[in-house]
């Protein structure tokens, strides 16, 4: 089987570990697949090809800033991505992350009508039905759901636009480029985002939950020493929490109040948080 991934990344981040790790796999079972990314550079043990340049980039970057029209650059890494696929003749499709200023959706998804690949699509995040954000939880928007975008609160959040509000456009765009696409499955990293996409214009495709992956030979119990070098003590429970750049949006907030919580009430409990930036140290109860 030969399986064709599309990211903005290669073998880094979130989304591109995804990749490397399912990659890895498809190896050890003695199958293929190649990887077309946009940013940075991939492992070198992967087939991997990066579809844009540093220039292509930043203008796409330019594009999203100033006119809020993520998605809708790199024409020319696009039609490099499409030729890579007619090549490589993929029995399977896998879409990540579309956005990240790599790749236009609207020239990707004209393709993919057009052919007769089955594509998979995992999505990490509400980005696809949104007419700008990739969360939207913060601010209790439900726009997406009636199609009225506009006047986005989070406009200046990625993928940041300082100086146009595209959102109602850039969400009817989305609906016609992303529907009515034969053969296509959507994957989710969770229930609660499988629930949003059932609820969003995406709703006509089979939705599946899928976990990411975790190694068990790498990650498992063992014998740390973790609660003796931190002073935690024996009967105390502790909750681990792990996130790659901690903020509000990740939970930081509510990881602080639950820690003030158990202090104010004595309970035997100690929060332990992994990946915590030197700025929010002081942010962050004593104990």
């Amino acid at each position: 089987m030969k399986v064709l991934f599309i990211n903005t990344v290669c073998g880094r981040s979130s989304t591109g570990g995804i990749v490397r790790d399912i990659a890895d796999l498809l190896q050890e079972k003695g199958d293929e697949s190649l990887c077309l990314y946009g940013r940075y550079h991939a492992p070198a043990h992967l087939n991997a090809q990066r579809i844009d340049t540093q220039l292509e980039v930043y203008a796409h970057v330019i594009k999203t800033r100033l006119f809020d029209r993520q998605g809708f650059g790199s024409a020319r890494a696009t039609r490099r991505a499409i030729k890579a696929i007619e090549q490589y003749q993929p029995d399977i499709i896998h879409l990540h992350n579309l956005h990240g200023n790599y790749l236009n959706i609207r020239l990707l998804f004209s393709y993919l009508k057009e052919s007769n690949f089955p594509v998979v699509w995992t999505l990490h995040d509400c980005w696809p039905f949104t007419g700008h954000c990739t969360h939207y939880i913060y601010d209790r928007c439900e726009k997406w759901k009636d199609g009225t975008c506009g006047r986005c609160q989070r406009r200046t959040e990625y993928p940041a636009s300082y100086l146009q509000d595209r959102s109602r456009k850039n969400f009817q765009d989305k609906k016609a480029i992303f529907t009515g696409c034969k053969n296509l499955t959507i994957t989710t990293v969770s229930d609660w985002l499988a629930d949003q996409v059932r609820q969003s214009f995406l709703k006509e495709y089979p939705v599946r939950r899928v976990y990411n992956g975790v190694s068990l030979e790498q990650f498992a119990p063992v014998e740390s020493g973790m609660r003796r070098s931190l002073g935690i003590e024996e009967g105390q429970v502790m909750i681990l929490c792990v996130t790659d750049g901690w903020s509000n949006r990740k939970g930081l907030d509510h990881v602080v109040a639950a820690a003030e919580a158990i202090r104010e009430k004595g309970l035997p409990y100690r929060i332990v948080m992994v990946g915590v930036q030197k700025k929010l140290h002081k942010r962050l109860p004593e104990e």
